[in-house]
């Protein structure tokens, strides 16, 4: 386990790089791992997820340590520190490989001269032995790369480049058996692993720097992920990150706890009937964006001409596709103007009544309220799936003739609209929203409102926040959120063991 600690920390970068970590890394984990597999077979090894090797006799279910946790964590701690070291020593080695390329190009970029001048051998004896050299060029290249100990003699330069190719020769021999001997050893390794259906799978030692990814060799851990919608298959919630792998010493993928429980590579299922889930929602009322007023009964959504709101967050609730939510309000700035509960008490401020006309502008620019998904981790990504037509009636003005506001344990109570009761559904492109508003215990009779909006990026989201806005024009309201009974329905997966709920 130190060997493949070691070459996790040593990602092949080339030929070279894979060449160190045959020899310092994968033939010694190859000699560990022979000897795991060829031990007692009533005695299996485990690894735990910190990396200390564990030992279980299958007949005495007996379990002892192969390293004391101590002595493991020193072991660890002593190749952290003289990492620096080794890197420096491996770099020297990488360099005279590189040196040795070096003086082979250098060679072999010269050979041509040497040919040539061979070719031309006759001539050049004969300028060497006679009085004018004419082919002074040729020979100074051969002179300075080859430094012959006889100048005059062609066939002492050509002797001593025999020579030196000879030694390069001996120096390839051996990087060639060296390539050989790593290609054909019998390091064990696990089999490349497939993308499963509706999923993906993502190597623990990818490099995003385009080096080469650490082998498949017993200790490597490779981590699966399902699209929206899917979850692994066979696992729970309970799991510990059943969509993870490691390569056993035997060659085969397996789940980390237990390799007997997961074996061989993860596959995704379809999460079918997922839960409506509980908001809670009461805990949150201090979360404003704005001039929102929080009052031990309501919300209150601010002064007229303000934009402002209450958000709920953030919950793992991944790729939402359903919300329930009720609500009950009272209007302000209101003079009075518009229904009440009771039929006796109502004022009418619309445009074809006796009011004067600034009352009939500020009625008929009541505040409006929409509702948004959006993602935890960036407010600007949302989506809108709920916008209310303008509040207009139920004024808290008169809210003494009701009883006063009313109790907050008893769902419409006081001077409270009867609650609105509101599902979303999200369906292809399009959210489809249903409203039922009205009716008991008001006067007036009860109404359905649908509408749609459009789908965004909501269903990517695996982290989500729920924002009321509030934009209140000419007038506000007080949102009595106590009975909110905020339900949601996900895509039925759990976000931290991917699993299907």
């Amino acid at each position: 386990f130190f060997f493949f600690f070691l070459c996790q920390s040593f990602p092949p970068r080339n030929m070279a790089s894979l060449l160190k970590l045959a020899l310092f890394c994968y033939l010694p984990a190859a000699a560990v791992a022979a000897a795991t597999v060829s031990s007692d077979a009533s005695e299996t090894v485990t690894i735990e997820s910190n990396g200390n090797p564990r030992m279980k006799d299958t007949t005495t279910g007996k379990i002892q340590d192969l390293i004391g946790r101590d002595e493991f964590q020193d072991l660890k701690d002593m190749v952290e520190k003289n990492y620096k070291d080794l890197t420096e020593i491996i770099d020297k080695k990488e360099q005279r490989i590189k040196d040795l390329e070096n003086l082979v190009q250098k060679f072999n970029d010269s050979l041509s001269d040497l040919v040539q001048v061979v070719e031309d051998r006759e001539y050049d004896i004969f300028e060497l032995n006679g009085t004018t050299i004419q082919n002074t060029k040729r020979l100074a290249v051969v002179e300075t790369l080859f430094i012959p100990n006889d100048k005059e003699s062609l066939f002492a330069t050509t002797q001593i480049v025999d020579q030196k190719f000879k030694i390069i020769g001996e120096h390839l021999g051996k990087i060639d058996q060296l390539v050989q001997n790593i290609s054909k050893s019998q390091i064990t390794t696990c089999d490349d692993p497939d993308e499963p259906d509706n999923g993906s799978v993502d190597h623990q030692h990818a490099s995003p720097d385009g080096h080469d990814d650490v082998p498949f060799v017993p200790g490597v851990t490779i981590h699966y992920s399902c699209d929206p919608g899917y979850g692994v298959k066979g696992a729970t919630k309970a799991d510990k990150e059943p969509f993870a792998r490691i390569c056993y010493p035997d060659g085969e993928w397996g789940y980390i706890q237990d390799k007997n429980k997961f074996k061989g590579p993860v596959e995704c299922e379809k999460c079918t009937n997922p839960p409506l889930v509980n908001v809670p929602h009461k805990a949150q009322n201090g979360q404003r964006i704005g001039n929102v007023g929080f009052t031990p009964r309501d919300i209150r959504s601010g002064n007229p001409g303000e934009k402002n709101g209450w958000f709920l967050d953030s919950f793992d609730i991944s790729s939402i596709r359903e919300m329930k939510f009720n609500y009950e309000y009272v209007t302000g700035y209101s003079w009075n103007c518009g229904v009440h509960k009771t039929l006796n008490q109502q004022k009418d401020c619309s445009a074809t009544s006796n009011v004067e006309q600034w009352l009939k502008n500020r009625f008929a620019n009541g505040p409006i309220m929409r509702v948004y998904i959006v993602d935890a981790t960036d407010y600007n990504k949302r989506d809108l799936v709920y916008e209310t037509e303008p509040f207009q009636n139920y004024p808290y003005d008169n809210c003494g003739a009701h009883g006063g506001w009313g109790d907050n344990n008893v769902q419409e109570d006081g001077c409270y609209s009867p609650a609105v009761k509101v599902t979303i559904k999200r369906n292809g492109a399009k959210w489809e929203m249903s409203e039922t508003s009205e009716g008991s215990p008001g006067w007036l009779p009860q109404k359905t409102r649908k509408d749609t909006y459009d789908v965004g990026q909501a269903p990517t989201f695996t982290k989500v926040r729920i924002l009321f806005e509030f934009e209140n024009r000419q007038r506000n309201i007080h949102l009595n959120q106590n009975h909110l009974d905020l339900q949601l329905r996900g895509d039925g997966v759990d976000g931290v063991s991917r699993t299907c709920l």
